[in-house]
C-alpha cells in the first residue's frame, strides 16, 4: 500500500476484499461483509468495496478528510470513503489478501446493532 501511495499520484489507497478474504470469515461476519459490499457498490458507486476490511493508506490530503469524519464506530470508514469520493481526490484500490494464520471473529449482536445505526445515520447524512 505504501509503495502505491508514494510512487503514484494517489492520495488514498483502499484495499478491496478478495474472495479468499470472504472465505476466511466466520459465516455471520461473511454475510454482513458481503451485504455491506453490495450496499457500498450501490451507494458509493466505486465498485465492490467492503469498508470493514480496515486497510487504508492516506497522505496529507487523505488525513485532512479523515479528520473531518464524525462517526464514532468501525463504520466510520464508510463515511470516509463517501467523503473521499465527494472531494474527487486520487483514490486507488488494491486487492487485499488474508494471512491464513489470522483468526477472524464473528461480530457480537450489540456491535452489529451499533454499526447498523451508524450506517443509517451516514446514509441519511446525519453523522
Amino acid at each position: 500500500m505504501f509503495s502505491v501511495l508514494s510512487n503514484t499520484n494517489t492520495d488514498i489507497v483502499v484495499s478491496r476484499s478478495s474472495n479468499n478474504y470472504y472465505k476466511s470469515l466466520p459465516f455471520t461476519r461473511r454475510i454482513i461483509s458481503q451485504c455491506l459490499a453490495v450496499i457500498n457498490s450501490e451507494a458509493l458507486v466505486c465498485g465492490k468495496v467492503e469498508t470493514l476490511n480496515g486497510l487504508k493508506e492516506l497522505n496529507t490530503v487523505g488525513v485532512k478528510i479523515l479528520m473531518k469524519t464524525k462517526t464514532n464506530s468501525d463504520i466510520f470508514e464508510y463515511e470516509l470513503i463517501r467523503a473521499i469520493l465527494k472531494k474527487k481526490v486520487n483514490l486507488t484500490f488494491i486487492n487485499s489478501t488474508t494471512d491464513k494464520n489470522i483468526v477472524l471473529n464473528n461480530f457480537k449482536p450489540k456491535t452489529v446493532l451499533c454499526e447498523t445505526k451508524s450506517l443509517i445515520r451516514i446514509l441519511m447524512n446525519r453523522t
